[in-house]
């Protein structure tokens, strides 16, 4: 730019040389002179131009420099914002895992619990039932001795045998009935254990929406599930047969 600077005063100082000369020569010399000065005057002008366009491009550059300077400042002020969002994601995937983690931990308790609960349950109806058993055999023993004692004394001892074998019936009926009685908790623990076992499936398949996040917490917390739900296949037990165990 200098350059052009020095060339446009070297070149103006021309023409006024030239200028001073022609108004000395003659007529063809000075229309010569004329054309020239013409010449130098369009160059000196385009000469102005090109500087000016030169200026314009270098502010023009510098502006799309400092566009893009921007653009990029906004970008990573965007990147930044997303990456705090997903950490703060993160953190409630997480704190939604620990939750999981305690709930499967009191279900496992609750489990625990259930299970003593059944064989405390399945004791106690063993003990029922050898106690009904041996009480039969016991009425049984005494009604046939009574029966022999009515084949002795007719009329009495017969309402006597009587007496003893509605006894007898009642025991047999409620023998019958404490069966029907276990064979419907029976049921309702079966159903109670399908109720648990779907529970468990739920919190599975909840789980499994976390894994893409959290694969390694996620494969922990899986096979935690998948154990619980094969220890729960083993022994099946449901609140219900906690309850009806501490009623018994």
């Amino acid at each position: 730019m200098f350059f052009y600077c020095r060339q446009v005063l070297r070149m103006d100082k021309d023409l006024k040389m030239q200028a001073l000369d022609s108004a000395l020569q003659g007529p063809s010399e000075t229309l010569l002179s004329i054309r020239l000065l013409d010449f130098k005057t369009s160059l000196l002008e385009t000469i102005e131009e090109l500087r000016i366009r030169r200026e314009t491009e270098i502010n023009y550059e510098d502006q799309l420099s400092k566009i893009v300077v921007e653009k990029q400042e906004l970008e990573w002020q965007k990147l930044q914002t997303r990456m705090f969002a997903m950490e703060e994601e993160k953190g409630k995937y997480q704190l939604a895992v620990e939750i999981k983690e305690k709930e499967i931990d009191g279900l496992k308790e609750t489990l625990r619990e259930l299970q003593i609960a059944k064989y405390t349950l399945q004791k106690k109806l063993n003990e029922m039932e050898t106690a009904i058993s041996e009480r039969v055999q016991e009425e049984n023993a005494n009604i046939k001795e009574e029966k022999l004692t009515l084949e002795r004394d007719n009329e009495l001892q017969r309402e006597k045998a009587k007496e003893n074998e509605e006894k007898f019936l009642n025991l047999q009926n409620e023998h019958e009935k404490a069966l029907r009685i276990w064979k419907k908790e029976e049921e309702t623990l079966r159903r109670e254990m399908d109720t648990i076992k779907n529970e468990l499936n739920s919190l599975k398949e909840a789980q499994g929406h976390l894994d893409d996040c959290h694969l390694p917490q996620g494969n922990q917390h899986s096979e935690q599930v998948e154990n619980l739900q094969i220890h729960s296949t083993v022994h099946p037990v449901t609140r219900n047969s906690y309850n009806f165990s501490r009623t018994v």
